[in-house]
């Protein structure tokens, strides 16, 4: 017999695609909205829809063709569920699509849902239709949401020849393997060993072995959580056999195992912080000579002794043992599924999750978070007064009731006797689809899969507090993990957590002792089994960045728990408005950022090293924050000036262009930029051009003239609102020639023709090429959406660039607020002159980084407040030289022998030296962060012991993370200080030797000799420092 795992597809390939080529758009129509919508349409579009006979009922849906190609619009009744586009999938052509629409990620889910189809035995007739998941859903929790239901369908639809107890246990083992989960099992007559009779009994009379399958996952100091699935993978129903037409359907019977399997699946994919445990009792009620036969007594796990009135009643036989062993380990909740009572769907039918569970506010929450998800579940009672209908006269308990009536009740009234345990639910799910709905196939099904994940992820995803008191009144927090109903029971107790934010780990006191320095802003006192943490009244107390975190603020005698984090408050000043404001984020999940970049048709000089040395300081600021930061920058490679300097050089057009891309990039690499999360290239972004500037003809707000687009500024009433310019102010007395294709003096170019020597794209206008300002509003809208919450770049491109790209912008998107903040730096200057390449006063990054290292020239940048001009000179760098020498002095005096803190980016903003956190926080106040690193320089001076050494070195590490500084060790510093070796300069293993040789000149008392020595490194620019435990040397 084989044992081979279920050959699950991967939903993020079946019903998802990433980066599709020309997907075809979907719109929602409310179904309340139709006539609106259909009466806006013009007469030939109109009676097109009305030809396929779209109405907009929901799932319904019909091809419409418009300016920018095919469109599906789909009716929809404005519900969040999973059937909103649940029936799309396989009722939608076969290709990739696009949502034009925002959606909840459970509508999204219920896309993937949808385009299931059991592959198995018989190819599918056809492929799903795909989806590119819209930036603003959580693309991984859904991906593992479908592929876990995806999971557990398979599992319940494959035919009981290839499900049996070993292939279940294929299936766990193998889930065990991807997520390193340990995994036991206990098979055939090691189950009486066990005391596991009961499951035993079931399946012994089977050709494959009766087992418990029992994995466990996580850190087991983490909140235990427990599930129990019903593996009965064939049921004949024993001696007590079937009719046929009720065994046909019983290669379902494990739907409860496979309901366990694909929330374990979920769980740990997700990376919940529980201590996961999963028991799966596997048998096959089979009939043979040694088949358990009603009559018999069998002897549990608990102790109990069970009389059997049913052999077809064998699934609670199989619970009663595993929740038994499930109870031992005192975990928080125990949830057991099971495909157990054909009562239960008589009482709710096939479409609902009956719930038993002993504990009603763990009940309510479960409602709600099933009807928050959509996976309904439904409260059954354990009336307890039915508990005479399971009474045995030979037996402590029988397995089935005499009575007809509330079998599924005495089923659930059953398994309790076996749970010694509070928060304890019993589902009794009917695990297969009787007829197909969107988003739910005919079939095998996960039932009440979701509620309890979401549960669970809403319970233990992260931490809640709750303020005592100790013997000297001062205010305290306690950490630990909890439902938010459970402050109090669980600081009874005493289930108190140490909670490290610096490193995102948990343990008890007493675990792990050693780790408690990270928590230097808080005071340690005990007071019996807890550990109180003393914070700052005033202040965040911790937040994590998993999902579904609660955040907790400490306010008087109180703790506030809410959904939201408590962060540092960012102040910009905001070129709209012309103030300094309160940075809010259209989405706190997902900051979106954007920066102007280079034209690449030379080398950079300095002065465009600023803007993105200032931008890569907010992104690390705003990484330290927020969960999510999206941040692009582009690169400008369609220009006039790229053209002229390739015919200058004789240079193919696009080679020039990506030769001096590449040195860009190396450019920034010299000055420690974290390369952005894409780098857009506008020849890269044609099509997505061309449809921007069709959607402004088609609105209005663009028109054609002999070749070129242009857009029509009169058009726009918010145009100059960025520059805070009128538009007769720009053309106040300048002599304007007006081009004969345009209507107005005002308007811009958006599309150009091109000649035979020019680069060119075919368009509706002929071969052209695009105008600047639309190449930035097309990649933004592809890689960031349509809106945007920070827009970066030098002043000099306030206008027009700016102007004209938000205008554009504003216009073809349909929105407003196309940027929320509008960032721009000043200019550097040298000679009271803008640093300029016409008027060729530059220095290129990359001749300066021949004399200096590329963080001495990030320095010098950073040494001036961002929006403010600023001089450069050789005054700048040497200052800048001096300020970060006495840094890396400070590090290279207090060495540590332990392994130290590299790379801050994953820590949040709790994590860094307030100051400079302060500091950048008001509107990136780079001069007054650079003096607070000065003082954490100063304070590790002064520390006099390792354990203050280590940690004011990373507090001063990790400042100079945030500002891009103090990367390097402080040896390798010093000694590579001045940029690139020339041909003339020593290289270190020189002055290595001709140090040694000073030394054994001194040793000597050769002291002229060891002088001349001296003076010959001092001639090549080496500085000798004599310290009682060696020389030290640095070039200057």
């Amino acid at each position: 017999m084989t044992t081979e795992k279920t050959q699950t597809r991967s939903i993020a390939d079946t019903a998802f695609v990433v980066a599709p080529e020309n997907p075809i758009r979907i719109k929602l129509i409310r179904t309340d909205d139709f006539d609106s919508w259909l009466t806006a349409l013009d007469a030939q579009a109109s009676s097109w829809v009305q030809r396929q006979g779209f109405v907009a009922k929901p799932n319904q849906w019909a091809s419409l063709d418009d300016s920018a190609g095919e469109m599906i619009v789909v009716g929809w009744d404005g519900t969040d569920n999973i059937a909103s586009l649940g029936s799309l999938p396989l009722d939608l052509p076969e290709g990739d699509y696009q949502l034009l629409d925002a959606v909840s990620d459970l509508q999204v889910t219920g896309w993937g849902l949808g385009s299931y189809q059991f592959s198995r035995y018989k190819q599918p007739t056809r492929q799903a239709a795909r989806l590119l998941i819209p930036a603003d859903n959580n693309a991984a929790s859904i991906i593992n949401i479908c592929t876990a239901t995806c999971l557990t369908r398979d599992l319940i639809n494959t035919p009981a020849q290839d499900m049996a107890p070993s292939h279940l246990e294929a299936e766990v083992t193998a889930l065990a393997e991807q997520f390193e989960a340990q995994c036991q099992i206990t098979r055939g007559d090691e189950l009486l060993d066990l005391e596991c009779g009961a499951i035993h009994a079931v399946g012994r009379a089977a050709d494959d072995a009766p087992r418990l399958i029992d994995l466990t996952w996580g850190d087991p100091e983490h909140p235990k959580v427990t599930l129990v699935g019903k593996g009965v993978t064939f049921d004949s129903g024993g001696l007590d056999i079937k009719p046929p037409n009720a065994m046909r359907w019983m290669k379902k019977d494990m739907g409860g195992a496979a309901n366990v399997i694909g929330l374990a699946y979920l769980i740990m994919a997700q990376a919940l912080p529980v201590r996961l445990r999963v028991l799966v009792p596997a048998a096959e009620n089979a009939i043979a000579g040694n088949a358990f036969r009603p009559g018999d007594v069998l002897h549990t796990h608990k102790g109990l002794t069970v009389e059997i009135d049913n052999t077809d009643a064998e699934g609670r036989l199989l619970l009663c043992d595993a929740l038994s062993i499930a109870c031992e380990d005192k975990p928080e909740l125990i949830f057991d599924y099971a495909t157990l009572t054909g009562a239960a769907r008589a009482a709710v039918g096939a479409e609902l999750s009956a719930m038993f569970c002993n504990h009603d506010g763990l009940a309510a929450d479960l409602h709600q978070h099933g009807d928050e998800i959509d996976d309904p579940l439904w409260r059954m009672p354990l009336h307890q007064g039915y508990n005479f209908m399971i009474e045995s006269k030979i037996a402590d308990v029988v397995n089935s009731a005499a009575s007809p009536y509330a079998g599924a009740i005495t089923a659930g009234l059953f398994l309790q006797k076996f749970v010694d345990h509070d928060r304890w639910v019993h589902f009794d799910i009917n695990a297969f689809n009787t007829r197909s709905r969107p988003g739910r196939p005919e079939g095998g099904e996960a039932m009440g899969l979701r509620a309890v994940y979401n549960y669970l992820a809403a319970t233990y995803g992260g931490l809640i507090a709750a303020i005592a008191q100790d013997a000297t009144s001062r205010q305290v927090l306690m950490l630990a993990w909890m439902d938010r109903t459970a402050i109090e029971r669980t600081i009874e107790q005493g289930q108190v957590w140490y909670f490290s934010r610096s490193r995102n780990t948990y343990w008890r006191k007493g675990e792990s002792s050693g780790h408690t320095q990270q928590l230097k802003s808080m005071a340690f006192d005990c007071d019996g089994d807890a550990v109180l943490l003393e914070v700052n009244q005033t202040g965040p107390a911790c937040h994590t960045d998993r999902p579904h975190c609660f955040y907790l603020q400490v306010q008087g005698q109180q703790v506030v728990v809410t959904s939201d984090p408590v962060m540092p408050e960012i102040y910009f000043h905001n070129t709209l408005s012309g103030k300094k404001e309160l940075f809010t984020p259209i989405d706190p999940e997902r900051v979106t950022v954007y920066v102007c970049g280079p034209t690449v048709y030379n080398f950079v000089h300095i002065g465009n090293g600023r803007p993105a040395v200032v931008f890569d300081v907010l992104t690390r600021l705003l990484r330290s924050i927020y969960p999510h930061v999206s941040y692009a920058r582009n690169v400008t490679d369609i220009d006039d000036k790229i053209n002229a300097a390739a015919l200058a050089n004789g240079e193919p057009i696009q080679a020039l262009a990506d030769r001096f891309t590449s040195a860009y990039e190396k450019d920034m690499t010299t000055l420690g930029v974290i390369p952005p999360d894409v780098a857009p290239r506008a020849t890269h972004h044609i099509d997505e051009i061309v449809a921007m500037i069709e959607e402004l003809i088609a609105s209005g707000h663009a028109y054609a003239n002999e070749g070129h687009v242009l857009f029509d500024v009169p058009s726009d009433p918010s145009y100059g609102s960025l520059s805070r310019r009128s538009l007769e102010d720009m053309l106040d007395g300048a002599r304007v020639e007006v081009a004969p294709y345009k209507k107005d003096p005002k308007d811009f170019v958006l599309w150009k023709p091109s000649s035979k020597e020019q680069p060119g794209w075919p368009s509706p206008w002929g071969v052209g090429r695009p105008g600047w300002h639309i190449e930035c509003s097309a990649m933004i809208r592809k890689h960031l959406g349509r809106s945007i919450d920070i827009h970066g770049g030098g002043s000099d491109l306030t206008f027009p660039h700016h102007e004209n790209e938000a205008a554009q912008s504003r216009c073809a998107n349909h929105t407003p607020d196309y940027v929320r903040y509008w960032l721009h730096n000043g200019m550097l200057t040298m000679g009271g002159e803008k640093m300029s390449k016409s008027v060729g006063n530059v220095h290129t990054i990359h001749e300066l980084a021949e004399q200096y290292s590329g963080e001495v020239l990030r320095y010098a940048l950073l040494a001036g407040q961002y929006r403010s001009p600023l001089a450069w000179s050789d005054d700048l760098i040497q200052q800048a030289q001096s300020s970060l020498d006495s840094l890396y002095q400070a590090l290279r005096d207090k060495p540590v022998d332990a392994e130290e803190t590299k790379d801050f980016s994953q820590l949040d903003s709790s994590a860094f030296p307030e100051a400079v956190v302060a500091a950048l926080c008001d509107d990136l106040n780079t001069p007054e962060a650079l003096a607070a690193m000065h003082e954490l320089a100063a304070d590790l001076q002064k520390a006099d012991n390792q354990t203050a050494i280590q940690s004011a070195r990373q507090r001063l590490l990790a400042g100079g993370w945030l500002l891009g500084l103090l990367a390097q060790d402080a040896e390798t510093y010093f000694t590579a200080a001045g940029g690139e070796l020339g041909a003339g300069d020593l290289s270190a293993d020189e002055i290595d030797a001709l140090v040694e040789a000073r030394n054994a000149a001194r040793a000597n008392k050769d002291f002229a000799g060891a002088d001349q020595i001296r003076d010959q490194l001092a001639a090549a620019g080496i500085e000798l420092e004599d310290l009682r435990e060696g020389t030290r040397w640095r070039r200057n």
